[in-house]
């Protein structure tokens, strides 16, 4: 079995259904399967019986389904390439498969999306670098709710591991609760900013927290704030103005451009967190999810329904306590270079919204509040790199900046063939020379694992 299962769900000519075929392996023999499938909680079975019945219909897929990773052995995630607009507001997330449980709490097969083209893959060695210690960019402003539950459970997640995985968390904020439990913890690792202006004609709020994020560079930038019907999905957020005087609606609204403008390229911003609760009646975050993974971001979490503010500060929590669970196991305190499947630290926020509703896991089906959240990752598999920590900022730079000539080298005479005279052997040459300059730039010599641990 892959290492990963990949489901296309293909537009059909009705644009109420769709198709479904396994991109995971070589033949596509099996004729697709498609059609509108009835979702509803209290109608004719669960929605995640129903999942698995669409997929169960194609014989390579009912295989994938079935597969479980022998233990010892790292997750192998189902990623739905939803590409009919019919199907990205299904329950997805709601797989249960026959004999094995909801795959959304299961640890071994965890559920989640992708959005782009499998095309344009980023060149190694020029994103996804990992410094430590992490550092997490918080903008946290949902009018009407006062989110410091939401900051103090995200904060407790990121200590939870701080023996393991350093972090820096600044918090762009407009409740001056959340400033007084920042101040009140004395923590050099916390710091903060307001969403206010004495004169908001000065300047653009959107430029404010463009300027936040370039100045701040996070790893991960996470929002809690409402999402927004419209034309096109939208987050909106409250000044500090607004809180002070209970406005219900935030006035600084954030769309699809706003991140345009920030623009992945020119950040090592690895994952877009949007834990939007109470928002609009259908899934704006889910919906601005996936536009931020085709405008280029690794990944993005958002959610599928408007949620609860508990469950949004219940999924704060553990996310973050996973996130860094996962930044350890694969590197430890030293170096390296592997992937990292983002979608398996939805498993245990998922567990905890169950258990906080209806106190067991075993009772996964009474409730969907636990399938909300969705992810969604870029085709190519996110490869995090950690330098090795023994080496200098100079060094590195260098290092790197001769992997990326030695592979555009190689990439070069690919194309255009070897120079009249050059040795048969030059291309091994070159990418012997990369092996060592990549070894000693992360201090692994042995080959990255196919998965993150579990």
């Amino acid at each position: 079995m892959a290492s990963r299962t990949i489901i296309q769900v293909h537009p059909m000519s009705d644009t109420q259904g769709f198709a479904v075929i396994d991109e995971s392996i070589a033949s596509h023999a099996d004729a697709p399967t498609g059609g509108a499938i009835n979702f509803q909680l209290n109608g004719s079975g669960h929605p995640g019986d129903a999942v698995y019945a669409l997929f169960a219909a194609v014989a390579s897929i009912q295989k994938e389904m079935d597969f479980t990773p022998a233990p010892g052995q790292p997750p192998a995630p189902i990623y739905l390439d939803d590409r009919a607009p019919a199907a990205q507001e299904l329950p997805w997330e709601a797989l249960r498969r026959a004999g094995r449980g909801f795959a959304g709490l299961d640890a071994k097969r965890p559920v989640g999306r992708i959005a782009g083209t499998p095309s344009g893959a980023p060149a190694a060695f020029t994103a996804n670098l990992y410094r430590p210690p992490l550092r997490v960019l918080a903008i946290n402003s949902a009018a009407g709710v006062d989110g410091v539950d939401e900051w103090k459970q995200l904060y407790e997640g990121l200590k939870a591991n701080r023996g393991q995985t350093d972090f820096c968390l600044h918090t762009v904020l407009a409740d001056d609760s959340i400033r007084q439990a920042i101040e009140a913890a004395g923590d050099p690792a916390l710091s903060y900013s307001w969403l206010h202006s004495a004169d908001p004609l000065v300047r653009r709020f959107d430029d404010m927290l463009i300027d936040e994020i370039r100045r701040f560079n996070p790893h991960i930038l996470h929002f809690f704030c409402h999402g927004m019907a419209a034309a096109s999905p939208m987050l909106e957020l409250a000044t500090k103005s607004e809180k002070v005087t209970g406005s219900a609606r935030g006035t600084v609204i954030l769309d699809e451009n706003f991140f345009t403008t920030v623009n992945p390229a020119d950040t090592n911003i690895w994952l877009v967190v949007l834990n939007c609760c109470e928002g609009a009646s259908r899934a704006e975050s889910c919906s601005l999810a996936r536009r931020i993974v085709e405008i280029g971001f690794p990944a993005a979490i958002g959610m599928r329904q408007a949620v609860e503010v508990r469950d949004a500060t219940a999924f704060c929590g553990e996310v973050y306590r996973k996130i860094g669970d996962l930044l350890y196991k694969r590197f430890g305190q030293g170096g390296g270079k592997g992937e990292i499947d983002w979608v398996t630290a939805l498993t245990e926020p998922r567990r905890r919204i169950c258990v906080d509703r209806v106190h067991s896991v075993a009772m996964a089906d009474q409730v969907m509040e636990w399938t909300y959240p969705v992810i969604y990752v870029r085709h190519q598999p996110f490869h995090l790199e950690r330098p090795n920590p023994d080496l200098g900022p100079d060094t590195i730079s260098e290092l790197r900046t001769e992997i990326e000539t030695l592979v555009a080298q190689r990439e070069q005479l690919k194309v255009v063939g070897l120079p009249e005279g050059a040795p048969a052997d030059t291309i091994e040459r070159i990418n012997s020379r990369i092996d060592e300059v990549k070894t000693r730039l992360t201090g692994d010599a042995q080959p990255a694992p196919a998965g993150a641990p579990g």
